[in-house]
């Protein structure tokens, strides 16, 4: 890894998630992260934060300079809209900065490295007055983008090569009761494309009969339907299966081992990781006081 690269990589930081809306029912939008905590009941040990996250608190004064600089840098709209933002993305960080000393990620050496190839001090006093940071805030940057990038390196290695993808369909309804009765027409010899027609709220697939296309697991909206596809052989059917758009009824229509298309990888990539960033914080144990 470069100082060139750190150098570049720190002016293009942002700390805030971006959220998307699917196209279509079964696939997951990239980067989307919800929101997790609850509003907790101030005390006297959390005076002067914001937030805690698995009993480590995020001061006022951090998220006061968040919200400053990423005013100072863009037109703001709205406010509210950008508080929220802001704790997100300070969370979000927490969450990074624990897993990074859970793995052994340290990010000194990497500060030390960039101060080094700069020509004197005062040039490192301009980085710094460039990017708008402190010493501190740096190497909280340096240390998020040093795990972030390890993170991906140990998810994105099965999406290289060779990998198993499958062709399936399915029909998405509104409650347990409809699937149950959908499948046990199936059971009984209907036709799934002709249900996905009549029955499917997913507008994407209904006209097609549910027809998902080709697809990776990490490429639907729940890991749990990932599974239970991957886990059927072909023709089989099996459902219902809770997502938090509804209940699917799944047939597995073929399976295929075949590298990636480049087309897809990026976006999947992102799923992949927003999906892994999701799991930390929803485990984690995280307060709000605003």
């Amino acid at each position: 890894m470069t100082h060139r690269f750190w150098a570049f990589a720190i002016l293009a930081v942002t700390v805030c998630a971006c959220a998307s809306q699917p196209d279509s029912a079964a696939f997951v939008p990239t980067a989307a992260v919800e929101s997790v905590g609850i509003v907790a009941t101030r005390s006297a040990d959390t005076v002067g934060l914001v937030a805690r996250v698995n009993g480590v608190g995020i001061s006022q004064l951090t998220f006061d300079m968040e919200v400053m600089r990423r005013t100072n840098s863009a037109q703001i709209a709205d406010s509210n809209a950008l508080s929220q933002q802001v704790l997100d993305g300070l969370i979000e960080r927490e969450i990074v900065r624990q897993y990074a000393r859970q793995i052994g990620i340290e990010a000194r050496a990497e500060i030390e490295a960039l101060k080094t190839a700069l020509e004197n001090p005062a040039d490192w006093e301009r980085f710094l007055a460039v990017n708008d940071m402190t010493e501190p805030e740096l190497v909280t940057t340096v240390l998020e983008q040093l795990v972030t990038a390890k993170v991906r390196e140990q998810l994105f290695a099965p999406l290289y090569g060779d990998v198993v993808h499958a062709n399936a369909r399915h029909i998405l309804v509104g409650s347990p009761e409809e699937a149950a009765a959908l499948l046990e027409q199936l059971q009984q010899g209907a036709s799934f494309e002709d249900l996905a027609r009549q029955h499917s709220i997913d507008n994407a697939t209904r006209e097609t009969g549910g027809d998902l296309g080709w697809f990776v697991a990490n490429e639907l909206i729940d890991q749990r339907l990932g599974q239970v596809i991957f886990s059927l052989q072909p023709g089989a059917i099996a459902g219902p299966v809770q997502t938090r758009v509804g209940y699917h009824i799944v047939q597995l229509i073929a399976t295929d081992t075949r590298p990636i298309e480049e087309n897809r990888l990026g976006v999947l990539m992102d799923a992949v990781y927003s999906q892994w960033l999701q799991a930390q914080l929803t485990s984690a144990t995280i307060e709000r006081f605003r």
